[in-house]
C-alpha cells in the first residue's frame, strides 16, 4: 500500500496550441471586400445612366443589369464581413451592416419596379422569338433577386450579431 498511484478522475490537460495570428489577413480581407465592393457597385451604377425611369425597357433593362452584376459586390460585402469578424473590428462590422442594409432597401426597390415592368414588357413583345429569351430574362432575374434578397437577410442578421457579440 505504500507505492499506491493516486487515481486520475480526469486527462491532463494537453497544451493549447495558440491560435494563429488573423489580424493581417482579416484586413487584407476587409480592405479588398471594401474595394471589391466599390468596383461592383460603379459597374451596377454606370448601368443606370443616362436615367430613364417611365420607359419600361430601361427599366426592365436596368433592374436586369443590377441582379447580373450583383455577385462582384456581394463578394466584397462578404469579404469585408469575414475581415471584420477576423481583426474584431467594429466599425468593419458597422460598416457592412449598414452597407447590407442599404443594399436590401435597393433590391426591394428594384423587385417592385420590376414586378410592375414586367406585364409591361411581356405586352409589348413583337416577334414572336422574343418570347422565350423575355421569359427567360425575367426568370432569371425574378430568382437571382429573390436568393439575393434571402442571403442579404442573412448577412444582416450575420452582422447584427457579430455587433453583439455573439458571432
Amino acid at each position: 500500500m505504500g507505492n499506491s498511484q493516486p487515481i486520475l478522475l480526469t486527462q491532463p490537460e494537453k497544451p493549447k496550441r495558440k491560435a494563429k495570428n488573423v489580424a493581417p489577413v482579416g484586413r487584407l480581407a476587409l480592405i479588398a471586400g471594401i474595394f471589391i465592393i466599390v468596383v461592383g457597385w460603379v459597374d451596377i451604377l454606370v448601368g443606370w445612366f443616362p436615367l430613364g425611369f417611365g420607359s419600361p425597357e430601361w427599366e426592365f433593362g436596368a433592374v436586369s443589369a443590377t441582379v447580373d452584376g450583383l455577385p462582384l459586390s456581394t463578394l466584397g460585402v462578404v469579404m469585408t464581413l469575414l475581415g471584420a469578424s477576423a481583426t474584431g473590428s467594429r466599425w468593419g462590422l458597422w460598416t457592412a451592416s449598414i452597407w447590407v442594409a442599404w443594399v436590401l432597401v435597393v433590391l426591394v426597390v428594384a423587385a417592385v419596379l420590376y414586378a410592375l415592368t414586367v406585364p409591361v414588357a411581356l405586352g409589348q413583345l413583337g416577334p414572336a422569338g422574343l418570347q422565350a429569351p423575355l421569359g427567360r430574362a425575367v426568370v432569371k432575374t425574378s430568382t437571382l433577386m429573390a436568393v439575393y434578397m434571402c442571403f442579404y437577410g442573412w448577412m444582416e442578421i450575420q452582422a447584427v450579431r457579430g455587433l453583439r457579440g455573439g458571432v
